[in-house]
């Protein structure tokens, strides 16, 4: 299985509503695609997401839940599991 792992800081606004995660490298050698699924793994809470490509800037949105779920928060230094979601639908 195709995995990439990271250490990154989480992003946020100033009301910490919405949060993102930059990844490090170009996820198309890696995952075959730049809007690539992958399941996420952060504090050993996994979740599915796809990574967003947009101004030349690769990134993962946060949702809320999420960050309660792998105890994050904004401005933290994080370690990022990255691996191919085979589930996701095509």
């Amino acid at each position: 299985m195709t995995e990439r792992n990271f250490t990154t800081t989480v992003i946020s606004d100033d009301d910490s509503s919405s949060c993102v995660i930059e990844i490090p490298f170009d996820p198309k050698p890696v995952f075959g695609k730049r809007r690539a699924a992958v399941l996420v793994t952060i504090n050993d809470f996994s979740f599915p997401a796809t990574i967003q490509f947009t101004n030349g800037q690769v990134f993962l949105n946060i949702t809320q839940a999420q960050r309660k779920g792998a105890r994050i928060e904004g401005g933290q230094q994080i370690r990022v599991s990255l691996q191919a979601d085979t589930q996701a639908p095509a």
